[in-house]
């Protein structure tokens, strides 16, 4: 069996750069196109077609980059619900404690001596928030005679799900990530390969022509101009 490999760019700019670059050199060979298919049939049509379309397709792609964004709101919407289920715990402990008195066999049952560690992940608060309803409604008589009402009873369970909810949508999402970003860049990958063709043919067909090769370099073939030599002391 085939070992899956890892999609890498084979380009070293910024997306949008190398987007930003396939155009420029698309128009150029658009321009010189009868040169190029003289020195190879293979850029005859739909060559130049071809190429637009995975130009059309790595921009789209470029524009996908909100993603990020939307991971970050995401984990907001955890943080917030785990937030709230923290501060829902403080303030329950009054009662807790109003309606079993130093009883810390009883408020451990309820998660005491959980609770810092489960505070810190959503993957702890979620089963530390499920006990805590199931401990409420098994001593719910006990709790609301202490002023716990129903409502707040209800409100565990409600924030539990709640946090379910969210963790699920930001872990599938994380996973949906992985596809989209693999995807983008077998896109943009697919639009530098027409570059890099071209840039190859150009370095034949212009091979006496400075200037025209010089237009078809590829953005990390460009060399920063080299500054003027200082004036020598007279």
């Amino acid at each position: 069996m085939v070992k899956a490999q890892e999609i890498v760019r084979i380009f070293k700019i910024p997306d949008a750069e190398m987007v930003q670059a396939s155009r420029v050199i698309h128009s150029l060979f658009s321009q010189d196109r009868l040169l190029f298919v003289n020195l190879d049939p293979d850029f005859n049509d739909p060559f130049a077609a071809n190429w637009l379309e995975a130009i059309v397709d790595s921009e789209s792609a470029v524009r996908d980059l909100n993603m990020q964004d939307e991971l970050v709101q995401l984990t907001e919407n955890v943080q917030q619900k785990m937030e709230e289920c923290r501060a829902h715990f403080q303030k329950m402990k009054y009662n807790i404690e109003k309606a079993f008195p130093n009883d810390k066999v009883v408020w451990n049952v309820f998660g005491y001596n959980d609770y810092e560690d489960a505070r810190k992940s959503e993957i702890r608060l979620l089963p530390f928030m499920k006990n805590l309803h199931t401990q409420a409604v098994k001593y719910s008589a006990k709790l609301i005679a202490a002023n716990y009402k129903q409502d707040d009873i209800n409100k565990i369970g409600t924030l539990w799900q709640q946090l379910l909810d969210a963790d699920q949508v930001q872990e599938s999402y994380k996973k949906e990530r992985i596809v989209i970003t693999q995807q983008r860049i077998e896109t943009l990958n697919k639009a530098w390969e027409f570059v890099m063709k071209v840039n190859k043919a150009s370095k034949n067909i212009f091979a006496d022509n400075y200037a025209k090769l010089k237009q078809y370099l590829l953005p990390d073939e460009v060399s920063p101009a080299t500054p003027p030599p200082a004036p020598q002391p007279q």
